[in-house]
């Protein structure tokens, strides 16, 4: 009996564990910094509803307040190294899930934030 072979494994800083990519929640491809991103919102915020609806207002809907941002401003440097100083907080970043991803990813990188 044959066996077929392995798909080809994803290498680089966006692929998973074992060099899979893990999928988003509007079924996008996603590295471990945004899976990680998403995972922390979720804790903070205590509902899953940030992970279903990427556009949901987390600021406008009272999931998140100053409290909270202070905790995933923690939880981001504890995990993930990523420092973000109260300073440069920018709200707007940080207003939806998808702009709270795409803002932790850039800072990840190093790059332009969105």
């Amino acid at each position: 009996m044959r066996v077929p072979p392995a798909p080809p494994r994803r290498e680089g800083p966006s692929a998973g564990p074992g060099g899979e990519r893990s999928t988003g929640p509007a079924g996008e491809s996603e590295g471990p910094v945004a899976a990680a991103a998403r995972r922390i919102l979720r804790e903070v915020a205590g509902t899953e509803e940030v992970l279903r609806d990427p556009d949901l207002a987390l600021y406008g809907s009272g999931l998140l307040d100053s409290l909270a941002t202070v905790g995933l401003m923690a939880a981001l440097a504890e995990e993930l190294g990523i420092e973000v100083s109260p300073a440069e907080f920018d709200a707007a970043a940080w207003a939806t899930p998808r702009r709270f991803v795409a803002d932790v990813c850039a800072r990840s990188a190093g790059g332009p934030r969105p």
